[in-house]
C-alpha cells in the first residue's frame, strides 16, 4: 500500500510530461506556422535562435516552454511575480514575438525588453575619478625654472586643532558668536553679524569692517580636501575629478586646496561650463577681464580657469596682511567701508540681480564648505539679498 503512495506523486508526473509534451508539440508548430507567415523585423532578428531553441530536444528546455506557456494562461497582463519570472527565465513571451518597435523615446526597444531593463537593471553609481582623467597637467616652477611642491599648503585641521576659532576681538558690541555646530547664523569660524561687521541693512551710515584672522588660525574640516572628499554626502564628491589639479595650484600659490574647493563649489558647484550673470566664466567665474591670456580664448578651460582665480586670491590674500577674511571677501567683490547699498547695487545699469555682492557668502565659506557642509541647503546666512535672483 505504502509503496503504491509512493509511486502514485511519480505517476502523477509522467502523465504531466506527457501531457506536456503534446501541447509543446502543438505549440511548436503553431510559432513555426507564424515564423513562416510574418516579416516581423524582431523575428528575423532573433530566427535562428528561436529556431534552435524550439527545435531543441532537451528535456528542461522542453519542460520550461511549457510551463512558460501554461505561466501565459494566469499571467495574461504585464505585471505580477509570474509575469517577472517568465521574463527571467523563459524565452520572449509569445503574445510580444511579432510586437513593433515602441517609440523613440524608449531607445527602439522591444516590450520585454523594456520591462526586464525596468525590473532587472539599477543605475551603476558614479564612479569617483582618480588621477587628471584628461585635465592637462602641468608644473609649476619658480622663476629660476624649479619645479615647486605640488603638496596641499595648510590642508589639515585649521586653527591649531581647535573646535572654534581663536580670534576673540569683537566688532563694537557684537561678539565673535563661534559655535562647534553650525547653524543658519554661525558656526566654528564666528557669526554672521561678526563676519559682516558694519554692513547695517538698515543704515548706510557704516561700512564693512572686516575681522582679522590669519588661515591657520581658522577652523576646517578635520583631515583637508581629501578627508572631505571621502566623507558620506560630502558636497566636495562634485571635485573629486579635480582634487590634484587643486592640490597643484595650491603648491604653486601657497594656497589651502581645500580653499579652492569651496570657491569652486560657492561660485559653480564644480562645473567647469558656467556662465556667470555679470560674464564670469567657469567653475571659478573669474570676471571678463582675466580672461586675455585664456588658451584659445577659452576662458572656461579649466586649468587656465582655476590658477586665474587662485593667482588673484593669493595676490589679495597677500594685499591686505593676509587676512583670510577679507581676502575671501574681494573674491566676491567686497571691498573694506562697502555699505549695503553698496553691496546691493544691480550692476553699472541697475539690470543685473547677480551682480550684486552676496552678503551671506562669509558665512557660507567659513562655515559652510569649509566644514564639510553644503551652505545652499540648509540656505546658510543671515543677509540673503540674492535670494530675489
Amino acid at each position: 500500500m505504502w509503496r503504491g503512495v509512493l509511486l502514485l506523486p511519480l505517476l502523477v508526473l509522467s502523465e504531466t510530461l506527457a501531457a506536456a509534451d503534446h501541447r509543446l508539440t502543438a505549440l511548436e508548430r503553431s510559432r513555426e506556422h507564424a515564423r513562416h507567415n510574418t516579416n516581423d523585423v524582431y523575428e528575423q532578428k532573433h530566427e535562428n535562435n528561436e529556431a534552435s531553441t524550439t527545435s531543441a530536444n532537451n528535456g528542461l528546455t522542453r519542460w520550461w516552454s511549457t510551463v512558460d506557456s501554461l505561466l501565459a494562461e494566469y499571467s495574461p497582463v504585464d505585471s505580477g511575480l509570474l509575469y517577472d519570472l517568465r521574463l527571467a527565465f523563459g524565452p520572449v513571451p509569445p503574445q510580444y514575438e511579432r510586437s513593433t518597435r515602441s517609440s523613440s523615446n524608449s531607445g527602439g526597444l522591444y516590450p520585454r525588453d523594456q520591462r526586464v531593463l525596468k525590473t532587472k537593471c539599477r543605475v551603476k553609481p558614479p564612479t569617483p575619478h582618480h588621477g587628471d582623467d584628461g585635465i592637462p597637467n602641468y608644473t609649476p616652477t619658480d622663476s629660476a625654472g624649479h619645479p615647486l611642491p605640488t603638496q596641499t599648503i595648510g590642508d589639515g585641521h585649521g586653527g591649531g586643532g581647535r573646535e572654534i576659532i581663536a580670534v576673540t576681538t569683537p566688532c563694537g558690541s557684537i561678539p565673535v558668536g563661534a559655535t562647534v555646530n553650525t547653524n543658519a547664523s554661525t558656526g566654528p569660524n564666528g557669526q554672521s553679524s561678526w563676519l559682516t561687521c558694519g554692513i547695517d541693512p538698515n543704515s548706510d551710515a557704516t561700512g564693512w569692517q572686516p575681522p582679522y584672522a590669519t588661515v591657520d588660525q581658522i577652523i576646517t574640516y578635520q583631515g583637508g580636501l581629501r578627508a572631505a572628499v571621502l566623507a558620506e554626502g560630502s558636497p566636495y564628491k562634485a571635485c573629486t575629478k579635480y582634487v590634484e589639479l587643486f592640490e597643484t595650484a595650491a603648491g604653486e600659490f601657497g594656497v589651502p586646496a581645500m580653499y579652492i574647493a569651496a570657491f569652486a563649489l560657492q561660485e559653480s558647484g564644480c562645473n567647469p561650463d558656467v556662465d556667470g550673470g555679470g560674464g564670469e566664466q567657469g567653475m571659478m567665474q573669474i570676471s571678463p577681464e582675466k580672461c586675455a591670456d585664456a588658451p584659445n580664448g577659452d576662458c572656461k578651460d579649466v586649468v587656465y580657469n582655476v590658477r586665474t582665480a587662485v593667482k588673484y586670491f593669493a595676490e589679495q590674500l597677500r594685499a591686505v596682511g593676509n587676512n583670510t577674511f577679507e581676502a575671501v571677501g574681494n573674491y566676491n567683490g567686497w571691498f573694506r567701508g562697502m555699505n549695503y547699498t553698496e553691496a546691493t547695487t544691480w550692476g553699472i545699469n541697475g539690470d543685473c540681480c547677480r551682480c550684486q555682492r552676496n552678503l551671506s557668502y562669509l558665512t557660507q565659506f567659513f562655515n559652510g564648505w569649509l566644514q564639510n557642509i553644503d551652505a545652499w541647503s540648509p540656505w546658510i546666512g543671515t543677509i540673503h539679498n540674492i535670494d530675489i535672483c
